[in-house]
């Protein structure tokens, strides 16, 4: 037999690629490119294996010499922007998805990435237009849809009632003809027996919801409750591996799509399944519309509603919900009554005294589109006490953000400014990837007259250098309408106060909870004119900084926010409260 041909060999390297057998679609496409090294699609699918295999770096040399070979294909500049995306050259990203506009006008996946850059950017507009203009061309598609969901969080103008309909759009699209799988559970309704709990998410990882869950799996009862975690991500860390080692089973379902990952779920008999992604990257809601297990939660991801009638509960607090937030979610609320956040520091915590250097450059290591995610190390150190406010040593306040700048709308800029005029020297640092929306938030201070040298940005750096950039810093600026969570517990984990200003929704309401669980709920602020007040007052009263600069971890260490244990015992309570409910429904 003579040797196999290019399409021979790219017929079975896309089998394994869509199996999600990485390795072997890599090889074999390297032996494509041996055969025939001319090929454009045979480099643009080893970019997109090499990609999914975390090589970015090789994705991207890829896909620039599939360019060379098709400079007009549209496919291989979205994919170019996508790598660029994820190593945070969010303008080269722009570039390319614009050219792929440009060369395809209906490419609807362009239009959508092109929209989740211009949320990086800050550009809130452009990226709901974009979301939008993308789900005209595609409105079947459901991920599309909960990119737009999504961006509406962060825009000044979204409210609970309009976000409602739109989620309930999703619901009646994508959702609702999934109904025809339901099925009755063979579950045992048994109110007080062990449970099986599932956990699904894409963010098993140094992120957010990977760090927020640490200090539950291990503190949850293994005697009564049997955790199963089905991860979506297809890349693993030291929070992965940590994480799995609190799970009875683990199961990589990276490469399974929705309808097989719906009956491995329903053959593993999960009592309880928990969805922790929301509307976020690598949400897996098609599978809980398709009901596999007979009690369905989400939690986590943000405090919403994902807009799902096959979605029964969301976990909230009684603060998080002021306002009658709950009149505005498809699923009934629980209340968790302490706290919505369990919060273990990660890696090296530094004291809050010296230098560091803010210009340092990294390379983000994202999970989503929630908050930054940086790499893990694996030492931890809590047993240095934050030191003297920079204040204290340089003479002048310095405040910062270092929230994801997706949140960084106007209206936050605009009352930024009014602090900085109001606490005289007074510097801002912020955090977000180089690229021309630096130079758009500098030119936006010095329109209101606030000099672009008192603003200093901080690149992506490791976990570590990243906890040391609160050492230079006085004050935490929470950003608008979508202020910080983990953000928000690192600051104050560092000896750093946050000034938050409350809104109506959940996501407007994470400064106000955080803050109350450490005695400073004065510092959540109920309008804009109040919140510059707060943050220029504090920043005059440097007695009350330096108290606070070394009481703050120990005041984080005996809330709940640090109760690992109590907080289990909480969230298994509503489990089980839920549980209850729905054997009490079948026996009826």
């Amino acid at each position: 037999m003579g040797q196999p041909s290019v399409e021979d060999i790219l017929r079975e390297a896309t089998g394994h690629h869509e199996a999600g057998r990485l390795a072997q679609a890599v090889a074999l496409y390297r032996q494509a490119i041996a055969v025939s090294a001319d090929s454009a699609a045979v480099y643009c699918n080893l970019g997109s294996a090499l990609k999914s295999q975390g090589d970015v770096e090789g994705a991207m040399g890829c896909f620039q010499r599939a360019l060379a070979l098709a400079p007009d294909a549209p496919e291989v500049h979205n994919n170019l922007g996508n790598a660029y995306q994820q190593t945070g050259r969010l303008d080269e990203a722009a570039d390319c998805y614009e050219r792929a506009i440009a060369l395809r006008s209906d490419y609807a996946e362009a239009h959508a990435n092109l929209g989740s850059v211009r949320g990086e950017q800050g550009l809130h507009d452009e990226a709901i237009a974009c979301c939008r203009e993308a789900l005209r061309l595609r409105p079947d598609s459901a991920r599309i849809h909960s990119n737009l969901l999504y961006a509406l969080h962060f825009h000044p103008a979204s409210d609970s009632w309009s976000l409602y309909e739109e989620h309930r759009r999703w619901n009646e699209v994508h959702a609702a003809p999934l109904a025809r799988f339901h099925r009755p559970h063979g579950n045992d309704p048994s109110p007080d027996r062990p449970l099986r709990m599932g956990y699904v998410s894409a963010d098993f990882l140094a992120h957010p919801v990977g760090r927020f869950l640490a200090p539950l799996l291990p503190a949850h009862d293994r005697e009564r409750f049997r955790i199963f975690c089905y991860a979506s991500q297809a890349r693993q860390d030291a929070m992965t591996r940590r994480l799995r080692s609190h799970a009875h089973v683990w199961r990589d379902v990276s490469a399974v799509d929705d309808e097989r990952l719906a009956a491995m779920i329903r053959q593993d008999g999960i009592d309880i399944l928990v969805d922790l992604t929301m509307h976020m990257a690598g949400s897996r809601l098609l599978v809980f519309a398709r009901r596999p297990a007979p009690v369905q939660v989400t939690y986590l991801a943000y405090c919403g509603t994902t807009g799902l009638n096959a979605i029964d509960y969301r976990l909230s607090t009684a603060v998080l919900d002021a306002g009658g937030f709950a009149e505005c979610c498809a699923e009934r609320t629980m209340l968790l009554p302490a706290t919505y956040w369990c919060y273990e520091p990660q890696g090296e915590s530094p004291d809050a005294g010296g230098d560091s250097s803010l210009s340092r450059p990294g390379t983000p290591d994202r999970g989503g589109f929630g908050e930054t995610a940086l790499p893990l190390p694996m030492t931890l150190d809590t047993t240095r006490v934050p030191g003297e406010p920079p204040a204290a040593r340089c003479g002048r306040v310095t405040f910062g953000c270092l929230n994801n700048f997706r949140k960084v709308t106007e209206p936050t800029l605009d009352a930024w400014c009014r602090v900085l005029a109001g606490a005289e020297g007074s510097r801002l640092v912020l955090h977000t990837h180089a690229g021309r929306h630096r130079r758009r938030v500098e030119e936006f201070l010095a329109a209101r007259g606030i000099a672009p040298s008192r603003v200093t940005f901080a690149g992506f750096v490791p976990l570590a250098q990243y906890m040391h950039l609160y050492r230079e810093i006085d004050i935490g600026l929470d950003p608008f309408p979508y202020g910080g969570g983990t953000t928000t517990c690192d600051a104050l984990w560092m000896g750093v106060p946050v000034v938050s200003l409350v809104g109506s929704m959940p996501v407007s309401r994470s400064g106000l909870e955080l803050l109350s669980q450490v005695g400073l709920a004065d510092l959540a602020a109920g309008t804009v004119e109040q919140y510059v007040r707060v943050a220029t007052e504090l920043a005059g009263d440097l007695p009350r900084l330096r108290l606070l600069r070394g009481a703050l971890r120990e005041r984080m260490r005996r809330s709940r926010l640090m109760d690992g244990a109590g907080f289990a015992r909480d969230v298994e309570a509503a489990y089980r409260m839920m549980w209850r409910r729905w054997c009490d429904e079948t026996r009826v």
